[in-house]
């Protein structure tokens, strides 16, 4: 006991024989222990390790222990809505000088439920100087304090009581001081949020709140900066809109992820978001930009050059390599940079400030682009550029001369802007200046790979510059020059050669003809119609016109129409496979008389199976997808026969990606296909049979038993499909499944180790259980699968327990002979799992039918649990039982009894959603008592509607009962509970 626990002695003096040989033998390397006692000074305590604790004794009176026991033994029996009382009372009036409740508000400080109390109705001003001498309310000063929910609990009182209001922010300005002047992330966290939450205008006298927070915000409360910038709106918000976009576009180097083998690499990010830093551009800094730009540009400015320090000093750039200027297409808006990065906000501004400064005229526009130019930094030249493109106070030539004597005509990292000068200005320079500029295209020095590359380079030059001024002679002859000089030179679209536009869009079919015109080019020339549509064969990424695919689908239109054609086109000298397989998609969906359809058949027994095996997996399973219109595949002997061949012209398959998913794989690829093909078969010959059914007959029998005792690959995928009918199969004829598809359910004996897996993720996806089958062999299987769980995939792992949840509830088998083997086998979130899911099978159950369920076998399980067999009950699984009880109605006073045996509360598998107001009015007293209990097991945050509940069973609640649902409920932070 003494090494476990702190001792307080009462009554012991430690003078008699035994207490000085037990404090002798337990020595002092245990806790602490103290005492309570009138003689302070004695040595003995010294001696002993004992801490004394003094009290008064006046005359003989040793009243005063007396008391003190007693105000402990109040205190402890004080319930929450008790302490939210008494600290109503005591912070109702100014701070009070009595040491025993100074003492006690203290220790609500330290009290994660009591707190919250303090903070709801400590509203007098002089409770904040009391508090700021507190340790809980001073660790939001010291940014190295761990996190402490209570000190959340008080930073918020403290900004929402005192920072927030005009009257009162000067004293917490000056606790703020007090405390060092640095507010920990706690704090920041605080403030951002309650000025985020102010509505209205932001008043001056938060200026400095909003000061401390862009000083002293760490990067996980940006938001709250990003939300402030958003918030500004008037001409008096202009300093601190640049004073909170300064701190917003502050560069942050940060290291990539690296893959396996590579080298470390980094990459600039800004502080706030892109998206929140293009907003405030629109929607503040825009409409105002003439009064701003000169200072929005020399932040711009400076944290673009800053971003390439950093990215030079980490090694991300160096000469002849800008990562910020590569990443961005244009310096003008353009669709290529519409996938942003958050430095593009920074290259806009820039952009944007240096128009409105050259508009404006004066110095300051374009001294910024004389700067720029002379930088070595690309992107701040590209930036020079473009404002020489926009400059009005210069003409056209003077735009070209200053041009040609920077020599950037042929560097690449700065093409798109040079030539999107030259366009703008060429047109309109004199024609000695324009014919001097396509000289420099022939004799400027260029880098290249080799000759012909160098050429091609001119040749682009020449050729934008050709688009810039068709009529300049000079730049013509010289393009045509070159183009003789090398023929397969051919333009392109865009000047840049290193870059290409990134825009997401989606292309619209364009088929190259309408599906009548291809009908009659069939009809009228099958090969020329087959030529027309291979001219598109190598279109590959079209965007202004017809590609191979658009063909391909106007194909499957017209053989989808007109089945015919398909004929005609197949009787043209080997037409390529992806023209055969768009012809079959055709006739797959297509309703064909048994004559065409037979026809069919027999011209595709004549093509190399294995070529076209996907698209003839499609036409035979065509039927079972549109059951109104296709083709009935499956019912004519001849697809059966062209089944059976395809399914020994299959090759070799690969598993799934992650191993797992072997359901999903295997009805996408032709093996699966014909599986399904054979189980819609066997559906049809049954109907047909009627009574007359005697089993699978040996045309069925040869099919299936091929596709699981064939070649590995296709057997894989045809396994999944199979087990997935296990029940279907089953009634269809017992002894071919026990001997063939049972065995395969099994987790053990096979050296295949997939297997399993395969057949558990079809039956799991699309497969039903009944009595039979889990008797004729699945009851094992089931409980291996528990443990083999982490080997399907996640939601068929959590479908096991819903098929046993069903299995219990559902089937005639008493579950009592197998669920506590699951339940010893299980993981505990498995069980927990089956354990909901039986809640949600009673649900659907009418009252009588879960009585039953009850006395069956849900009584006596849950009983046994509680004497931890076949093992203890852990308090998920106790809360997880606990949604059982809404369901039940005549047992419901025996099924609290064993709720509330073990610690429980409400979780995420555990809500009052199934408590309706019905259920609670038919024994209120004992849904207050279940209510109580859940609720001291709960841990906060709760979203249950807590308060519906408990006013609902108020009236008819046991006093003390309710007396818990209140302080638990106070605990839980439902304020209004105190009024309950």
């Amino acid at each position: 006991m003494f090494a476990r626990y702190t001792v307080l002695f009462i009554g012991y003096s430690h003078n008699d024989t035994v207490m000085r040989l037990i404090a002798r033998g337990i020595g002092g390397a245990r806790r602490r222990r103290y005492a309570l006692t009138h003689e302070v000074d004695r040595d003995v305590w010294k001696t002993y390790g004992v801490v004394p604790i003094r009290y008064e004794v006046v005359g003989d009176s040793h009243a005063a222990l007396a008391d003190s026991l007693n105000g402990w033994a109040d205190l402890t029996s004080m319930g929450l809505n008790d302490h939210r009382q008494r600290i109503a009372q005591l912070v109702g009036a100014p701070p009070s000088l009595v040491p025993e409740e100074d003492s006690y508000l203290e220790d609500v400080l330290s009290d994660v439920d009591r707190v919250r109390f303090f903070a709801e109705l400590a509203d007098h001003p002089g409770w904040l100087s009391w508090a700021a001498g507190r340790s809980r309310f001073q660790a939001m000063f010291r940014a190295d304090a761990s996190h402490d929910p209570c000190t959340v609990v008080l930073a918020d009182w403290f900004v929402e009581r005192f920072v927030m209001k005009e009257t009162r922010t000067e004293e917490a300005l000056a606790v703020l001081y007090d405390g060092g002047g640095l507010p920990a992330p706690v704090l920041c966290a605080a403030l951002g949020r309650h000025l985020h939450r102010r509505s209205g205008l932001r008043p001056p006298w938060l200026g400095p709140w909003l000061a401390v927070l862009i000083q002293h915000a760490g990067d996980e409360d940006t938001h709250w900066l990003e939300y402030a910038l958003l918030k500004c709106g008037s001409p008096a918000d202009r300093v601190v809109a640049l004073l909170l976009f300064d701190s917003l576009t502050q560069p942050r180097l940060r290291q990539r992820a690296r893959a396996s083998g590579g080298k470390p690499s980094f990459e600039i990010t800004l502080r706030g978001s892109v998206d929140h830093l293009d907003e405030a551009w629109t929607e503040f800094f825009r409409p105002i930009l003439a009064e701003v730009a000169a200072a929005i540009l020399a932040i711009a400015d400076r944290q673009l050059r800053r971003i390439s320090e950093l990215l030079t000093v980490s090694g991300a750039a160096r000469p002849g390599w800008d990562p910020v200027s590569f990443s961005r297409y244009k310096i003008e808006r353009d669709a290529g940079d519409e996938i942003r990065q958050s430095v593009d906000a920074l290259i806009d501004t820039a952009r944007d400030c240096v128009e409105a400064l050259l508009a404006a005229g004066g110095p300051s526009g374009p001294g910024y682009l004389d700067t720029w130019a002379a930088s070595d930094l690309p992107i701040l030249r590209r930036l020079a550029l473009h404002g020489w493109t926009y400059r009005t106070d210069i003409d056209a030539t003077a735009k070209l001369a200053w041009l040609r004597t920077t020599g950037w005509l042929f560097e690449h990292q700065l093409r798109p802007e040079v030539y999107h000068l030259i366009a703008n200005a060429l047109p309109n320079a004199l024609a000695a200046e324009a014919d001097a500029l396509v000289a420099d295209t022939q004799t400027l020095p260029v880098t290249g790979r080799d000759d012909e590359h160098v050429a091609y380079l001119r040749f682009n030059a020449l050729t934008w510059l050709v688009r810039s001024a068709p009529a300049l002679t000079s730049a013509r002859a010289a393009l045509e020059e070159l183009q003789a000089a090398y023929p397969r030179f051919q333009a392109r679209e865009q000047p840049d050669l290193l870059r290409s536009r990134i825009e997401v869009t989606t292309l619209p079919e364009q088929p190259p003809m309408t599906v009548d015109e291809l009908h009659e080019r069939i009809t009228a020339n099958p090969a020329a119609a087959v030529a027309e549509l291979r001219r598109y064969e190598h279109v590959q990424l079209p965007f202004d016109g017809p590609d191979w695919n658009d063909a391909l689908r106007v194909l499957t239109a017209a053989i989808h129409d007109h089945p015919s054609d398909g004929f005609a086109v197949l009787a043209v000298a080997e037409p390529p496979i992806d023209i055969v397989t768009a012809m079959i998609d055709g006739w797959s969906a297509a309703p064909l008389n048994r004559t065409t359809a037979v026809a069919v058949v027999q011209r595709i027994l004549d093509l190399e199976l294995e070529a076209v095996a996907d698209s003839v997996a499609r036409l035979l399973v065509g039927g079972l997808v549109d059951a109104a219109n296709a083709t009935k595949w499956h019912l004519l002997p001849e697809a059966r026969k062209l089944a059976e061949l395809l399914w020994d012209a299959l090759g070799p398959v690969d598993p799934p990606d992650g191993g797992r998913d072997w359901f999903t794989l295997a009805i996408n690829r032709p093996a699966g296909q014909l599986a399904q093909f054979w189980v819609r078969a066997v559906s049809a010959d049954w109907t047909a049979a009627g009574d007359a059914w005697e089993g699978l007959p040996s045309e069925l029998r040869r099919p299936l038993e091929a596709m699981l005792g064939g070649p590995n690959g296709p057997t894989w995928l045809a396994q999944p499909v199979l087990t997935g009918q296990l029940a279907f199969l089953f009634g269809a004829d017992r002894p071919w499944c026990t001997q063939f598809l049972l065995p395969l359910m099994a987790w053990a004996g096979d050296a295949d180790k997939d297997r399993p897996v395969r057949t558990w993720t079809g039956y799991l996806t699309t497969g039903r259980i009944t009595d039979d089958l889990f008797e004729a062999g699945l009851r094992n299987a089931y409980l291996d699968a528990i443990e083999q769980a982490d080997r399907l995939p996640d939601d068929l792992r959590r479908a096991l327990p819903a098929h046993l949840a069903a299995i219990a509830v559902y089937g005639s088998t008493d579950p009592l002979t197998w669920v506590e083997e699951f339940t010893a086998r299980a993981e505990e979130e498995q069980r927990i799992r089956w354990m909901t899911e039986v809640a949600d099978t009673l649900g659907n159950l009418a009252p009588d039918i879960v009585e039953q369920q009850w006395q069956r076998w849900m009584q006596r399980y849950w009983q046994r649990r509680h004497n931890s067999v076949p093992t203890a009950l852990t308090f998920g699984e106790a809360s997880a039982l606990a949604t059982w009880i809404p369901w039940l109605t005549d047992s419901l006073a025996v099924g609290v009894d064993l709720a509330t045996r073990h610690r429980a509360g409400l979780t995420e598998h555990h809500t009052l959603d199934d408590w309706t107001d019905e259920r609670l009015a038919q024994a209120p007293a004992l849904f207050a008592r279940l209510l109580a209990h859940l609720l001291t097991g709960t841990t906060p945050p709760i979203w249950d509607d807590v308060a519906r509940v408990a006013l609902a069973v108020k009236d008819d609640a046991e006093p003390a009962a309710f007396s818990v649902i209140r302080d638990q409920a106070l605990r839980l932070g439902f304020s209004s509970a105190a009024n309950w």
